[in-house]
């Protein structure tokens, strides 16, 4: 035994990983016959595999974690062979071989070959590695190949969890109040050098407050050099309690393989089902054809259904939970959706767009749940077209709308990665990334008004969203807000505001369903990549991309808030008033507010501190109107604080604004000892026929010389007159018949004064 093999067994040992044994094929302590070779002489060879880790509990191993194993291989022959893997339930092990192994010496691969604990492993109980070589009579892989038997070991005790059921549960809006911050970005999942890359992200938010982020684990030896489908990928997972400060581990959602058989799964997106709290998790399933490569095409059976089992279908696979995204169980709706429309169109593939897809919260088709689909036709690979997949049954069946034309007025456009959203009449807006900028570097839309079942109003976003041909997100920042409100029309978009590069990583808002997109802010210079959002139940925004390899790899996290993207928000009500105000006793003054972004759809209700009796608020000038009332001998400062509030739009987010400014009250002018015999009336007098309605808000209830109170009226209502007390009263009464009948008319007042005074 070499120096070497000492070591490396002296290092691995024996106990808990398996055993080794000269001149046989072992493993788990169970000899294999000895081979038979193709050459003169005799060799033999010994493989073990073992398990490098221990589960995180004694009880076994749990959803989501990953085992890690290593192969020794000794040539305990007479001569060279190489040896290489043909077939594995593990991952990783491609690598794992040897183009030239000298007789009796050991090699080995640890740290490269992992099982991540899924679904059917849990259901199973258990999980029993498995592994096959082939030895190889030259050097490289070549002469006369022979297969080993497959080596295997103990299973391992997987524990059965069961989770809570989701329920159903309301979109979170997004919170306007929260300070103007954009979190760090955190790296969540890594590529790993020759083993995997990483790619492709998508977010969620569970009935249980969740975050979800799931993204492509695309092995190098996957078959397409660990690229896009065809690739032996796996959809994967990881969790967030915390509202994406910390992830848990990685979990399998659909698990790739490269045998007997290869199969991958790419390009996850998420819906989720706010009535049942049910996700489903949309991506490809590919086995040796992609949306291009290999001759992808879609046959059918005698019965005439689509031949999902053909290896050039590009099928599309969607995974369920019902447990917040703990477990799923996956499908195949390739037929479901395409038996008719791959023949119409003459399609050569479709896959879903990866990131998030949404659910119709108004009629029409209200609770609808929504994804696209991205296709290609035959004969032309650069046409390609946009659709809409729904249901109307909570995820049991699925269907697909009309495709998107690739004719429009300004062209021939070419559709591409594409995503959905609800504007607030109800109404869909496609977005779509183009083939080879066939807009001019900008988006292209479309318009929906049946819930996506067909499309209409085709138009470039030029002069706003300029693109290089990337996949992106559109999301709505208050999906509960009741239509016509302001901050049901406001749309959020990410994506790499560049026409060349996927850099420069913005979001870009709408605050009219998506007409224009005025707003913008940048969150990272460099690459950025495919870019996904969800509002969260904090009220921030998650928005994942893909920050490395100039936006071409790994999955980074960050959050920001409203008022980071807009500090002064164009939704939010605001109020700045003049900060000094005057006012005369028995004189009509308005004062106007200064109220901003006022939402037209919502009734105001006004709340006073410190207001002169006599003044309110008007609701149709956004000002306090009166006529200031009260016993006062000199001018007099009054704080008046005003706070201004709207009907709730749906959110349940508080629409009010607070502002405070110094009124100063100076006292009505001395009375003449003779009225006027003109028709100029007396100064401070306010003549009935030059009252207009509106002059006085709705009264104030409040004492003498000032008032506190509340006024509740409806936007653009009239407010009537004020009710100023007793002594007004008099004052009104006195200076209407001063106006009508002169002298003898405040000779009345003046007795009837001094009677009021004696009781």
């Amino acid at each position: 035994m070499t120096e070497l093999r000492k070591r490396r067994l002296s290092r691995f040992g024996a106990k808990g990983l398996g055993c080794l044994g000269a001149l046989a094929l072992v493993c788990g302590g169970v000899a294999a016959p000895a081979m038979a070779v193709d050459a003169a002489g005799s060799s033999d060879a010994t493989i073990v595999l073992g398990l490098e880790n221990a589960p995180a509990n004694a009880d076994g191993w749990s959803l989501g974690e990953q085992m890690h194993y290593v192969v020794r291989l000794t040539n305990t022959g007479d001569r060279v062979y190489g040896f290489a893997p043909t077939a594995s339930n593990l991952s990783g092990y491609e690598g794992c071989k040897w183009r030239q192994a000298p007789a009796n010496q050991l090699f080995e691969c640890p740290g490269l070959i992992t099982h991540t604990v899924t679904q059917e492993d849990m259901e199973r109980g258990s999980f029993e590695p498995s592994i096959t070589y082939t030895r190889y009579s030259q050097n490289d892989y070549k002469g006369v190949a022979t297969e080993l038997p497959a080596v295997t070991m103990a299973a391992q005790k997987v524990r059965t969890i069961t989770y809570p059921a989701a329920k159903g549960f309301k979109p979170a809006d997004a919170d306007p109040s929260l300070e103007a911050n954009l979190g760090d970005m955190s790296k969540i999942a890594l590529s790993v050098s020759k083993q995997y890359n990483i790619r492709i992200p998508a977010l969620a938010v569970a009935s249980n407050g969740d975050l979800l982020a799931s993204y492509d684990k695309r092995p190098i030896n996957g078959g397409a050099n660990g690229g896009d489908a065809p690739n032996a990928n796996s959809i994967m997972q990881r969790r967030s309690t915390d509202g994406g400060k910390t992830w848990g581990d990685e979990i399998v959602v659909a698990q790739g393989a490269t045998s007997p058989q290869r199969k991958g799964y790419s390009d996850p997106s998420y819906v989720v089902d706010y009535k049942t709290g049910a996700i489903f998790n949309f991506h490809v399933y590919s086995q040796t054809a992609g949306f291009v490569a290999n001759d992808p095409a879609y046959t059918y059976t005698a019965d005439g259904a689509i031949d999902e089992a053909n290896e050039h279908t590009v099928n599309v696979a969607v995974s369920t939970s019902t447990d917040n995204g703990h477990t799923w169980k996956g499908n195949v709706i390739t037929d479901q959706l395409l038996r008719d429309a791959a023949k119409r169109y003459d399609l050569r593939a479709c896959f879903m767009t990866s990131g998030a897809g949404t659910q119709k919260m108004q009629e029409p088709n209200k609770g609808r749940l929504l994804n696209q689909l991205t296709c290609g036709v035959n004969g032309d690979l650069t046409k390609v077209i946009a659709g809409t997949v729904y249901s109307d049954d909570d995820g049991a069946s699925w269907h697909l709308g009309e495709l998107t034309t690739t004719t429009t007025a300004n062209g021939e456009w070419r559709f591409d990665e594409n995503k959905v959203v609800e504007l607030s009449d109800g109404r869909l807006l496609l977005n779509s990334r183009t083939w080879e900028k066939s807009a001019g570097g900008y988006r292209i839309q479309a318009i929906s008004e049946d819930g996506g079942e067909h499309w209409t109003d085709y138009r470039s976003t030029a002069p706003y969203l300029r693109d290089p041909g990337n996949n992106a997100q559109i999301i709505r920042a208050y999906p509960n807000a009741r239509p016509g409100t302001l901050r049901s029309k406001v749309l959020l978009f990410s994506n790499t505001n560049d026409q060349g590069d996927r850099i420069h990583g913005t979001v870009s808002m709408s605050v009219d369903d998506g007409a224009t997109w005025p707003y913008s802010k940048e969150f990272r210079a460099e690459g950025t990549g495919y870019t996904t959002m969800a509002v969260q139940p904090d009220g921030r925004i998650g928005l994942l991309m893909e920050p490395d390899g100039g936006g071409w790899m790994n999955i980074g996290y960050t959050s920001f808030t409203m008022r980071w993207l807009q500090d002064d928000l164009v939704t939010e009500l605001k109020m700045a008033p003049q900060k000094r105000a005057e006012a005369t006793v028995g004189e009509h003054v308005s004062i106007p507010l200064g109220v901003e972004h006022n939402d037209p759809a919502l009734a105001d209700t006004a709340k006073f501190e410190g207001l002169p009796a006599g003044l309110s608020y008007d609701e149709a000038t956004q000002s306090i109107v009166g006529v200031p009332t009260g016993a006062v001998d000199a001018a007099t400062e009054h704080n008046v604080t005003v706070t201004l509030t709207e009907a709730d739009d749906g959110t349940g987010m508080p629409r009010e604004a607070t502002a405070s400014f110094v009124l100063v009250l100076k006292p009505a002018p001395k009375q003449l000892d003779q009225p006027s015999t003109g028709d100029e009336g007396k100064p401070g007098e306010t003549k009935p026929s030059e009252t207009k309605p509106g002059d006085a808000g709705k009264p104030v209830a409040g004492a003498r010389g000032s008032a506190q109170g509340t006024v509740h009226s409806p936007k653009g209502g009239y407010v009537g007159l004020a009710a100023t007390g007793a002594v007004s009263a008099w004052m009104t009464v006195a200076s209407l018949m001063l106006a009508a009948s002169g002298a003898a008319a405040l000779a009345f007042v003046s007795v009837a004064s001094r009677r009021r005074a004696q009781r």
